[in-house]
C-alpha cells in the first residue's frame, strides 16, 4: 500500500467518524447509560469553558462568569470511559492577551457532566 493510499484511507475513516458523530448528536434523543453491544456508539460529554483572570477588579470576574459556556461534545466510547466529571482538560495561559492587552488570564476547560451514550 502506497503512502498516498494510506493517507486517503485515514482521511476516509476520519470523515466517516465525523459524519457519525454529527449525525448521532443531531439525533440524540435517546441517551443510554451504557453503550449497546454491536452498535456504533458515541459518548456525550458536557464541557465547561471559562476564563480565569488575575485581577482585583470584581467586574473582570463577573465578565468571566458571564462569558462561561457549556458545550456537548461527542467522543468515542474508549475516550468517554477515560473521562471523569470535574477533570480539567486544558488550562492554557492566554499569551496573546498578555502581550497585546496586558491582561493575565487562563482558559479553563473541564468535564462538567458525562451524559451517556447515543447509538446508531
Amino acid at each position: 500500500m502506497t503512502p498516498q493510499t494510506k493517507q486517503r484511507l485515514r482521511a476516509g475513516i476520519v470523515m466517516t467518524a465525523f459524519a457519525l458523530a454529527v449525525t448521532t448528536v443531531a439525533n440524540a434523543q435517546d441517551i443510554k447509560p451504557q453503550p449497546e453491544p454491536g452498535k456504533n456508539c458515541l459518548g456525550l460529554v458536557e464541557l465547561d469553558i471559562r476564563q480565569s483572570s488575575f485581577s482585583l477588579d470584581p467586574t473582570v470576574h463577573m465578565k468571566n462568569a458571564a462569558n462561561a459556556t457549556q458545550i456537548t461534545v461527542p467522543m468515542f466510547a474508549a475516550d468517554y470511559e477515560k473521562m471523569r466529571e470535574g477533570q480539567k482538560l486544558d488550562s492554557g495561559f492566554r499569551t496573546g492577551s498578555a502581550l497585546f492587552n496586558g491582561s493575565i488570564s487562563w482558559r479553563n476547560v473541564t468535564v462538567k457532566k458525562k451524559k451517556g451514550f447515543v447509538c446508531e
